[in-house]
């Protein structure tokens, strides 16, 4: 270890220390702040993506340099930055974080209902996930919404060392550290910190392909092949009860490791043994006959086939909200293409890149790696998938969801790309420059994805809060149901999560207050046509009225406000001045009023 190494990891561990003091004494400020990255001061972000940027570069000064040592501090310093970033919100004040439609607070409320109960939910078409965190639970006794950032920092660690051992039985010791390299930016920003079943299950993938790999091979699994294969089956198994679509994705896996090893052979003319095509049916037929029991299921499906017949394409749809959005073009490149979305591109652009060299050797010549070889096809695979979950919105609709196999591919085509360069055995001057070029922008491409990615995680305008939490709750427990309830941006969601999916279910649809979307509440109140509040209904009505409603514009830029749905100052002034409205409940935020 020279001076330079010892340098980067005093860097490291300075950045990694401020972090944890900032996180430790900074205290959020009642009511509400639009932006969590506004929140937090400013240092503490710096802090962490300094550590996480010099974590990453001793990761590649280790792996480059085959010093182990140096390597492992890089796996303490990333470790230790992504263990304050996971539970920051925790640390500074917040019981937990989650947006209004956070699929994590069904989640949680599935979990209690186990608990409470010792039974799933009916409603609950995978329940993997809330048997594992509810048996947890009742063990440690720790509460519910600690999990997310416990699991899901365990979860990340898993997918990384999962993308690692995969790189390693496909393509050897040093593809091992190289890979992990390009799995440790959290590239599906947000979805790695939530809780969230279908990214549990999508970490187990790789693992699996690694077990499929090293049987196919005989690398690995050679001495004991009876316990890869328990070892798999337990895997498949579970996956398939933790979310349908990664289940299915495992049929594509081993699809496209099929396909693979039948172009390399033929290219080539290799003999490499195929994969177990008996592993898709294993997936499958319990896939079959677990979620299409289930009436859930059916009515997602009916959902699914009727989005697709819709003829209104995905893509089309995205491109006329983004005109009727009213962001300048520098707007929407800070926000999307740079912001919410520029670790997405960047990595899918990378490897492509990296899919279009390897095509054009796998045409040129006989001399292309297995590995790359499988990489470039999922990433193919992938990308079809993605297209066509783009054009046609069905189940999923989140662009870093869409291209889930995609970027898993591409952190595979990344970290072999690092292993090609590594042991590239020209020594001409002109070839060892060119290398020397790649290799930097190769680590480039990741320092900036995972300085990038840490802005993504909490990257969430409408998050709920405790006070909007305290008054769901006050108005499912003492609102008359037969009375109807007016309210804006509140789901379905965080009232099943305030009162709980087991009296949730005893409610029915056409009485749920915040189930009915033409009950949702105007911005102006009403006030834009009428004297008072009281045009809003036929009779009485209660409105339900949060922080986040008033105050989450202020993210928004300046030419943008005309064009937001938020109730103003002057507006509210106004209900506090109106005979026909009165305050129910106020916790300080939000609050709850008869008309």
């Amino acid at each position: 270890m020279n001076r330079i190494d010892r340098g980067v990891i005093a860097v490291g561990a300075v950045g990694v220390s401020t972090a944890a003091i900032g996180a430790v004494t900074f205290t959020k400020p009642p009511g509400y702040t639009p932006s969590f990255y506004g929140l937090v001061p400013v240092w503490i972000w710096s802090a962490l993506a300094l550590s996480t940027v010099t974590g990453i570069i001793l990761l590649a000064r280790g792996a480059f340099s085959e010093q182990f040592s140096v390597f492992v501090r890089g796996i303490i310093v990333v470790g230790a930055s992504y263990a304050i970033l996971y539970f920051l919100p925790r640390a500074v004040g917040f019981e937990f974080w989650a947006f209004s439609r956070a699929d994590s607070l069904m989640h949680f409320s599935y979990v209690e209902y186990i608990i409470s109960t010792g039974f799933n939910p009916t409603v609950n078409m995978y329940p993997g996930t809330h048997y594992v965190i509810s048996q947890a639970a009742i063990i440690t006794d720790i509460p519910v919404e600690i999990f997310q950032p416990i699991l899901m920092y365990l979860i990340t660690a898993i997918f990384i060392v999962s993308c690692a051992l995969l790189g390693r039985a496909l393509s050897g010791r040093y593809a091992a550290q190289f890979v992990c390299i390009a799995a440790v930016p959290l590239i599906f920003g947000k979805y790695m910190q939530h809780l969230m079943p279908w990214f549990i299950a999508f970490s187990l993938l790789p693992l699996i392909l690694f077990i499929a790999e090293s049987l196919r091979n005989g690398r690995f699994a050679k001495s004991k092949p009876a316990a890869a294969l328990i070892s798999a089956f337990v895997l498949l198994f579970g996956v398939v009860f933790i979310h349908p679509m990664s289940a299915a994705f495992v049929v594509v896996l081993i699809g496209c490791g099929i396909l693979a090893t039948t172009a390399y052979n033929l290219r080539t003319g290799s003999s490499e043994r195929y994969y177990r095509a008996l592993w898709g049916m294993l997936v499958t037929v319990p896939l079959i006959v677990w979620y299409f029991s289930t009436a859930t299921f059916g009515r997602l499906v009916r959902q699914t086939v009727l989005s697709l017949t819709a003829g209104a394409l995905g893509a089309v749809t995205r491109v006329e909200g983004a005109e009727e959005s009213s962001y300048t073009v520098l707007q929407i490149i800070q926000r999307y293409i740079i912001g919410d979305y520029g670790v997405l591109i960047l990595y899918l652009t990378a490897g492509g890149l990296i899919v279009l060299r390897v095509g054009y050797k796998f045409l040129r010549d006989r001399n292309v790696r297995f590995s790359e070889t499988t990489a470039s096809v999922l990433y193919v695979a992938g990308g079809a998938i993605g297209v066509i979950f783009l054009a046609f919105p069905a189940i999923i609709t989140e662009f870093y969801r869409i291209n889930q196999l995609t970027l898993l591919a591409a952190i595979l085509l990344l970290g072999f790309g690092m292993t090609a360069l590594h042991t590239y055995d020209d020594v001409s001057p002109l070839s060892m420059s060119l290398n020397s070029v790649a290799v930097c922008a190769v680590v480039v491409v990741v320092i900036t994805a995972g300085g990038l990615a840490i802005f993504t995680v909490y990257d969430e305008r409408r998050h709920a809060n405790q006070a909007e939490f305290e008054v769901i709750e006050h108005h499912m427990t003492y609102a008359n149901y037969d009375i109807n309830t007016r309210s804006m941006k509140i789901t379905q969601i965080e009232a099943e999560y305030t009162i709980g999916t087991r009296r949730a279910s005893q409610i029915p649809w056409t009485k749920r207050p915040f189930a009915e979307a033409d009950n949702r509440l105007p911005d102006d109140l009403g006030y834009s046509t009428s004297d008072s509040v009281s045009s809003l209904f036929d009779n009485r009505g209660y409105i339900v009225i949060l922080d986040r409603n008033q105050n989450w514009v202020g993210v928004e830029p300046q030419n943008r406000h005309q064009y937001v749905r938020y109730i103003s100052g002057s507006e509210m002034s106004q209900l506090r001045t109106d005979r026909a409205a009165s305050p129910v409940y106020d916790n300080g935020g939000s609050s709850i009023w008869w008309v």
